[in-house]
C-alpha cells in the first residue's frame, strides 16, 4: 500500500520511523517524549516474544502470561517491567502493578516510571487478546 507521500507501508500495516518523521508538520521540532514512549510501549507489549529475529527477547508472551496470571502474577509483572527497562531506556525507576481485572481472560497493569527530564510517567494497559492489537495502552495518565 502506498500513501499520499509515496511511501510504501509494510504488509502488516505498521509504519516505521522514517514515515512518522516524514509526516511531522515540523520535522525540526522534536517528537513529544511521552507520545514516543507510549508508542514504543504499544509496540513492545503488542509484539509476541520471539517474533523479532534481531531481538528474540522483544515482546511479551501474552497467551503465556494470561494462562499463568492467577498463579504467577508477581513474576509476570516483574517480567513486563524488565522488558520495559530493556527496550524503553528513556524510562527509569519502573514499577509495574497489577490492577483488578475484569475476568480471567484479561488483566490490567499500571506502569509508573520517570522520564529523562524527571517528570513522572504513568500509563494503564488492558492486556487481553482483542483482535489485531492485543494490548490497549491508554495515553499517559
Amino acid at each position: 500500500m502506498v500513501d499520499d507521500l509515496g511511501v510504501t507501508a509494510p504488509a502488516h500495516g505498521r509504519r516505521g520511523l522514517l514515515h512518522r518523521l516524514s509526516r511531522s508538520p515540523r520535522p525540526e521540532q522534536p517528537v513529544d517524549v511521552i507520545e514516543s514512549v507510549v508508542e514504543n510501549l504499544r509496540a513492545l507489549l503488542n509484539s509476541d516474544q520471539g517474533s523479532c529475529a534481531s531481538s528474540p527477547e522483544f515482546g511479551v508472551s501474552l497467551h503465556d502470561a494470561l494462562s499463568r496470571w492467577d498463579s504467577d502474577k508477581r513474576k509476570i509483572l516483574v517480567e513486563i517491567g524488565e522488558r520495559i527497562a530493556r527496550f524503553e531506556p528513556r524510562l527509569t525507576d519502573i514499577t509495574v502493578t497489577g490492577l483488578p481485572e475484569t475476568n480471567n481472560l484479561r488483566f490490567n497493569v499500571l506502569i509508573e516510571a520517570v522520564l529523562p527530564d524527571g517528570r513522572p510517567f504513568r500509563a494503564r494497559t488492558d492486556m487481553a487478546v482483542i483482535g489485531d492489537d492485543k494490548v490497549k495502552l491508554t495515553d499517559a495518565l
